[in-house]
């Protein structure tokens, strides 16, 4: 196959997947579904039919192995980063019901995919495949959750930190190493040869999968940088290396390649940024090139025409009630039993049975080796397909919970009784503008003994994100620590995942009855562009007053400069009344003397110019009866620390 010939077919995919992800989207489904149906849109099951000609001018016979090729290099790398993803940090604190509910997630549908693999016809298995084999890669099949769909799945319906989505991925990172052990040890039983040479195969499995856990894992953690260091070139190149060579052990082994990049994935350390360098510098060219070509692939390989008659469709209705019913049962229940609600536990239950991308990736085992036919690996790529697609909207009709009731508390906040209503909303999204307003947030406070919630969301860009973000410390976090250690704020913190910050931050602001919402930015100029975003979200929908502080080195705040003949005059002197009760002296604008602070008001419907006098900008200030005669209208602080 010639490179243009791939080149074509590369944008074929990344063409169609980009038309069909709006498309998903607007049914709240993940992007992963656009992509595995771009691969079977353009495989036999839909080009096939309308223009076989196309489908083979495209994707010639001859061109399927070197395709395969690619696909399985790209297959390789994104288990690297599932093994990146599978961070033991989720356990803590939850051990218990994660084992509990992935062990009966993984048992019930193994036992009856089982069972139902041995009445089903022989002609769905491989032409030499033995019975056991067979049914142990249907089990298998069954029992798997797709990790990276599911956690793409609580990020997007905001449910990464609260206990379903907390418990639910501790479940599925267990999961996930169960599975893919059991499928390494399926596929050495299946491609061995005998008794003899399956033993061997599991044996030298097994003792790799030692080496690597015992022996590579503390190297890496000594190889790895020191906290505070940058990531290396060559130390990335080393880890690739490792992945590459590992893949090649485990093919060499007789379990696939993919195993070798899990492994490797699994044991690289959490801490000194190499895992989160690997993936942030991987996982766009993996996901977004290399996977959609392995489900181009698949789809070629995806004939649902071979699943003809009602008997066919029957056989297809019954794996995927058997699969179901064995996944959202096995897992439900499980979470019932370790004390969790009926809601709760039935949404563990339907995160669980999110099967997607990997169940794809079992069953292309499965048909390379031979195990299963391509009449069953027609169904059960529809079986995938399903259980996926109706996880979120049967999701958002059993559980639908209140955000800032049901969050998981970081560990600032863990163990502490709920507070009273907050008096001021600190949103801190960069280190740099975390001291800044820590010193703003207490000389607001001084003296009232009001509560500051110091709030981090990260809107999340990439699927490896919300495993970060939710089991670390943010730099932001750890800024406002150190600065509210000296200047004596009283404060809690939240952090958490959110595909939404917009919509949270003025969730969160009703929830905690904030009087006064307080970002940053560390940018010198503000224009209509600054009421976009997280501002405009929180002008349109925010019942606080909502500050922004634009950070000029602000420290402590002695002094401040008031404009109160602009907009929002009334909220103007209300802000100078309180920062002079916390010890400011209100500086005369006709004085030379420099403010610390200074205040004015602005209209958010006017362009405002780069304004290096002026401290703090008053966009919207309080509402007040329309009696009052001052700030009826829109009510936002920015501020410039000068």
């Amino acid at each position: 196959m010639h490179v243009d010939h791939l080149l074509i077919q590369i944008a074929a995919v990344l063409l169609v997947s980009l038309l069909l992800r709006p498309v998903v989207r607007w049914f709240g489904q993940p992007s992963v579904i656009a992509e595995i149906l771009a691969g079977i849109a353009l495989g036999p099951s839909l080009l096939g039919l309308v223009s076989p000609w196309t489908m083979h001018l495209l994707f010639p016979s001859s061109s399927m192995e070197q395709l395969g090729t690619v696909a399985q290099l790209g297959l390789v790398f994104f288990m690297f980063l599932v093994g990146v993803e599978s961070d033991p940090r989720l356990l803590q604190g939850r051990t218990r019901a994660a084992v509990a509910i992935s062990g009966a997630g993984i048992a019930v549908p193994l036992v009856a995919g089982v069972s139902v693999a041995l009445f089903l016809p022989q002609s769905l298995a491989g032409p030499d495949a033995q019975i056991h084999s067979f049914a142990l890669f249907l089990g298998v099949s069954m029992s798997v959750t797709a990790f990276p769909v599911l956690a793409r799945i609580l990020t997007e319906r905001r449910l990464v930190r609260t206990p379903v989505g907390a418990i639910a991925l501790a479940a599925a990172a267990v999961d996930d190493v169960a599975a893919w052990s059991m499928l390494a040890l399926v596929v050495g039983i299946a491609s061995a040869s005998g008794v003899g040479a399956a033993l061997t195969t599991i044996g030298l499995a097994l003792l790799y999968a030692v080496v690597i856990w015992f022996g590579a894992r503390p190297l890496l953690r000594r190889l790895g940088p020191r906290e505070g260091h940058e990531v290396s070139i060559e130390l990335m190149t080393a880890a690739i290396l490792l992945v590459v060579v590992s893949a090649l052990i485990t093919e060499k082994i007789g379990i696939h390649a993919l195993f070798g990049g899990f492994l490797i994935g699994a044991a690289m350390p959490r801490q000194g940024g190499l895992s989160s360098a690997l993936a942030e510098k991987m996982e766009d060219y993996v996901t977004i090139v290399l996977l959609p070509l392995f489900f181009a692939y698949s789809g070629l390989r995806t004939e649902i025409g071979l699943i003809h008659g009602a008997s066919d469709w029957a056989l297809t209705l019954l794996l995927l009630v058997v699969a179901t019913v064995g996944k959202f049962g096995g897992s439900g229940l499980a979470a019932r039993l370790t004390g969790m609600g009926s809601r709760e536990s039935a949404a563990v239950g339907i995160l669980m049975n999110t099967r997607g991308l990997m169940e794809i990736i079992v069953l292309n085992v499965g048909l390379d080796l031979g195990v299963i036919s391509e009449r069953l690996f027609a169904m059960m790529v529809v079986v995938a397909l399903v259980t996926t697609w109706m996880t979120t909207p049967i999701l958002r009709r059993v559980y639908a919970p209140d955000l800032a009731r049901e969050l998981v508390p970081t560990p600032a906040t863990a163990g502490l009784p709920h507070p009273a209503p907050a008096g001021i909303l600190l949103c801190v999204a960069d280190p740099r503008t975390a001291t800044p307003l820590v010193w703003l947030a207490t000389a607001l406070t001084r003296g009232t003994g009001e509560l500051v919630w110091v709030v981090h969301l990260r809107p999340v860009e990439r699927p490896h994100e919300y495993l970060r973000q939710d089991t670390d410390r943010s730099e932001p976090l750890q800024a406002v620590e150190r600065t509210a250690r000296l200047s004596g704020l009283r404060y809690e913190t939240l952090e958490f995942s959110s595909a939404e910050p917009e919509k949270d931050l003025v969730r969160l602001a009703a929830m905690k009855n904030a009087r006064m919402v307080v970002l940053g930015t560390h940018r010198s100029t503000f224009g209509t562009e600054s009421l976009r975003g997280v501002t405009g979200a929180l002008l349109r929908g925010c019942e606080a007053v909502v500050a922004i502080l634009l950070d000029r080195g602000l420290a402590r705040i002695e002094s401040i400069g008031l404009d109160a003949n602009g907009e929002h005059g009334a909220t103007v002197v209300e802000l100078g009344q309180q920062l002079r009760r916390g010890g400011a002296e209100v500086v005369d604008p006709a004085s030379s003397q420099a403010a610390d602070l200074k205040i004015r008001g602005f209209a958010p419907d006017v362009k405002l110019p780069a304004n290096p006098e002026t401290s703090l900008l008053l966009v919207r200030g309080a509402r007040r009866p329309a009696d009052a005669g001052q700030d009826a209208g829109a009510r936002t602080i920015v501020g410039e620390a000068g």
